[in-house]
């Protein structure tokens, strides 16, 4: 065996279930090493602000903006168009880049930064809706007061799960801090190191990220319209892109029990 492959035996620890890469401390101090390439700082200096996107969708998220009252019929039809236009921005650039034909055309000018290019302009898409999103002040339900004590349980499981999904899909290799790493020393992406059933599962679900931001929409004591149609939205384009089988539930559960099982070993 070659110290290469002998270094990726070391940086994939993975059981039989998903050969998911690990980082090792051979691995960071590598990785710290490259830092004075422009790749991997520009990756590196984007890692923060995608972190901010995500804090401030949180926030946006459990306490939107008070609506607008008493607006008129074309302030309403003006108000729903930015909407549309904004969440048609959103479709656009979330699933048109990740197209074959447009990873073609981008991958030669941005090299391995490809996925750094693509995280970036996401958050950036989700900032601007964020920002210039309209809020309408027609009320689609109401709870009592008291139940805002109930709904910060739901709120803290959604921001639960937003996090250990972000966690299980690697901070490092959502960023693009990986790729660049892997690209340079071993020629090939993290993914192609993934298990066959891993990368099947992954091409038959969206972001699981949308899950958490369903709940998080879900948590609130008054549902405004324009909230709740942001909710159609995100569970129409969630489930749109999803196709789970027998096969990816069979997957996640083997996959679950090594985690827990790793986890009481450790």
């Amino acid at each position: 065996r070659s110290e290469t492959q002998r270094h990726i035996h070391r940086l994939f620890r993975g059981s039989k279930v998903a050969t998911t890469p690990h980082f090792s401390m051979d691995v960071v101090l590598n990785l710290l090493g490259q830092l004075r390439s422009g790749e991997m700082l520009l990756a590196v200096a984007c890692y923060p602000y995608t972190l901010f996107v995500i804090g401030e969708l949180i926030a946006w998220l459990w306490h939107p903006h008070d609506p607008a009252e008493d607006l008129t019929p074309w302030q309403i039809t003006c108000a729903l168009m930015n909407n549309i236009m904004l969440l048609s921005l959103f479709v656009i650039q979330h699933s048109g880049m990740k197209t074959p034909a447009f990873k073609q055309w981008v991958q030669p000018k941005v090299g391995n930064l490809e996925r750094t290019v693509y995280t970036t302009c996401s958050s950036f898409v989700l900032h601007i809706l964020m920002r210039n999103w309209q809020a309408l002040g027609f009320v689609i339900w109401t709870l009592p007061t008291w139940s805002s004590l109930f709904l910060y349980v739901p709120w803290l499981c959604a921001c639960f799960f937003l996090i250990s999904a972000l966690l299980c899909l690697d901070p490092f290799e959502l960023i693009g801090i990986k790729q660049i790493f892997f690209m340079r020393d071993y020629g090939h992406s993290p993914s192609h190191y993934y298990s066959e059933k891993l990368r099947t599962f992954y091409s038959h679900v969206r972001h699981p990220v949308f899950l958490s931001v369903i709940m998080l929409m879900l948590a609130v004591r008054v549902m405004y319209i324009d909230r709740f149609l942001l909710l159609l939205f995100f569970i129409t384009y969630m489930l749109g892109g999803t196709n789970v089988d027998e096969e990816d539930v069979k997957y996640v559960h083997e996959n679950m029990k090594n985690k827990a099982n790793e986890l009481m070993r450790s």
